[in-house]
């Protein structure tokens, strides 16, 4: 008798009438989003088939040498999830961002960690020096741009 009960439990919470809907990405990610660094990414969200949802948009960097330059990502959503990733042109590198949105204290933030790659030299010490062209560490973008960014 255990055995039905706890069967007939899980064939409920499998069940997609009764599964928690998934937020809708588009009216979740699109427009501009600020990140500590004043960085910035302005994103679109387009349903590519049912349920299957790409994001396009730029990144714009606040920091090191390219400061103010924009570059295309693309990626995708899926419910309040993102991944995304841009060629950072001039200086060689590739950056990926997966996260999630949330509400903290009211405010929209999409909570991110991101790993970038970066092009070093091929030389005769690339065997030595390789493991430093991996970087990673994370960003929480918000619609509100902070205080400090220009």
């Amino acid at each position: 008798m255990m055995g039905i009960r706890l069967a007939a439990c899980m064939v409920l919470l499998a069940s997609p009438a009764l599964a928690e809907s998934a937020p809708d990405p588009s009216s979740i990610f699109p427009g501009k989003w600020w990140n500590e660094r004043c960085s910035t990414i302005d994103l679109t969200v387009t349903e590519t088939a049912p349920d299957q949802f790409e994001v396009g948009g730029t990144f714009t960097t606040g920091v090191g040498s390219g400061v103010g330059n924009s570059v295309p990502i693309t990626g995708y959503v899926a419910g309040d999830l993102i991944a995304f990733s841009a060629a950072l042109g001039a200086t060689g590198s590739l950056t990926s961002w997966s996260g999630q949105h949330t509400l903290n204290g009211g405010e929209d933030v999409i909570l991110t960690q991101w790993l970038l790659a970066a092009n070093l030299s091929d030389d005769e010490d690339e065997k030595e020096t390789l493991w430093r062209s991996l970087w990673t560490g994370s960003d929480n973008f918000k619609k509100t741009k902070p205080s400090d960014c220009k």
